[in-house]
């Protein structure tokens, strides 16, 4: 299954217009820090497998890092699992 690769403004109309959206955050603690986006979640790449239950599957779960990669590794995994997920393409380098 293909990850669906969204923009910075596709995510805000998505946040904007109440769609329940979980927008997670791969990057490590340090760098989220340093600065995020508005009520995201840190989960750090390396140990997602095991904070599974702290994803909201119910909502539309975007992923973000510095610049979309590392997000997208992560998309592409969930993706081949059957989730239904979302890479925000450029990261929030970006935003």
């Amino acid at each position: 299954m293909a990850v669906k690769e969204i923009s910075t403004s596709e995510l805000k109309d998505m946040r904007s217009n109440k769609q329940g959206v979980a927008v997670i955050d791969v990057r490590t603690e340090h760098e989220f820090k340093e600065g995020h986006i508005e009520n995201s979640k840190n989960i750090p790449m390396d140990i997602i497998q095991s904070k599974l239950q702290e994803i909201d599957w119910s909502k539309k779960v975007v992923f973000v890092c510095r610049s979309g990669a590392r997000s997208r590794i992560v998309a592409q995994y969930f993706s081949n699992e059957g989730k239904d997920v979302y890479n925000l393409s450029r990261g929030i380098f970006e935003i």
